[in-house]
């Protein structure tokens, strides 16, 4: 490719990722799933065009984050995570990585989905960034088809959204571990014991049945200190904490 071409390929995805900045930016308040479904204005009519250049179906766009609206939200343990990520969304931006952060950056502002970003950086913390992908295919199976159980079917809804939760925890992921983001340290009465990981179904599992609960008082048991679970609940959890080893 000569230098020509590929400074106009460069400017080009520039300019992707602005269309869905921009759009966001001068949406008067209008959520991320309200610009989509709404698209009839400026800001939603923006944002559906660079859904299609950047080959994401809008209504497994759409479905994929109406199953993640308003699922958890981050405690003020995991507003101080928050901040770290919303720093290095700005660094992103100076440094010109627009295109590929533009999703994470716009979820970032969101409040109905700002948990997801918080929730990929505690994965990312003890993780692969495969299985932050994973896991969150499993919450949206959970939460938009709880009483589906057909190996076939969810197959078929995994396909359809497969390449959104990509595209999401991809655009997150420059914030966190590329951005060299380091969670703080759970509190030091935990550094005595060894901390194991779960398997992401588990993980996922936990997480949605946690969430189903929110309300009422909620006991975890595990045979095992699972410091990546204990993390997410530290980071999220609206209440007391109480832990009994």
């Amino acid at each position: 490719m000569s230098g020509t071409s590929l400074q106009a390929a460069q400017m080009a995805a520039a300019a992707r990722a602005m269309d869905l900045t921009t759009a966001i930016g001068k949406s008067g308040g209008l959520d991320l799933i309200s610009l989509v479904a709404e698209a009839g204005t400026t800001a939603g009519i923006q944002v559906v065009k660079w859904l299609a250049r950047e080959r994401l179906n809008e209504e497994a766009f759409l479905q994929t984050m109406r199953a993640y609206q308003n699922f958890a939200h981050p405690n003020p343990n995991g507003q101080a995570i928050l901040a770290q990520l919303q720093v290095n969304a700005s660094k992103l931006f100076g440094l010109r990585l627009v295109m590929p952060g533009a999703l994470g950056s716009t979820i970032l502002r969101d409040k109905e989905l700002r948990w997801v970003a918080t929730t990929e950086a505690v994965i990312l913390k003890y993780h692969p960034s495969k299985a932050a992908e994973k896991t969150f295919i499993d919450i949206f199976l959970m939460n938009a088809y709880p009483n589906e159980h057909r190996a076939s079917r969810l197959f078929f809804a995994t396909a359809q959204i497969q390449a959104v939760v990509q595209k999401m925890t991809d655009s997150i992921h420059l914030h966190t571990v590329n951005a060299g983001l380091e969670i703080s340290p759970l509190p030091e009465v935990f550094e005595k014991y060894v901390g194991h990981c779960m398997e992401h179904p588990d993980l996922a599992r936990t997480i949605h049945d946690i969430q189903e609960r929110i309300g009422s008082d909620v006991v975890v048991q595990v045979k095992y200190f699972a410091v990546d679970l204990l993390c997410w609940i530290y980071n999220h959890w609206n209440g007391v904490l109480v832990v009994s080893m």
